[in-house]
């Protein structure tokens, strides 16, 4: 039963799930900032990897857990573009 279960939950993790949402470079939102940092969690499954997650933390304010998609703030500073 167990070795059924770890197949499911193995299965499940290497399926693709999350959405893809498109921000402008231009907008004015965290993920833009130059002052935002990424969180970055583990590869669920059997591939050793990280995987990008929606919040992050603002270098300026200390804030953690900031939503990537927020308004800006008053430190918004644009990140370059490479």
């Amino acid at each position: 039963m167990s070795a059924n279960i770890d197949a499911k939950k193995e299965s499940f993790a290497m399926q693709p799930h999350g959405k893809s949402v498109f921000v402008h470079e231009k907008e004015r939102r965290c993920v833009n900032c130059a002052y935002f940092q990424q969180y970055y969690a583990p590869n669920a499954g059997n591939v050793y990897g990280f995987v990008s997650v929606p919040l992050g933390r603002c270098l300026i304010t200390g804030k953690y857990d900031k939503r990537a998609l927020c308004g800006a703030c008053k430190h918004f500073e644009r990140r370059e573009s490479n």
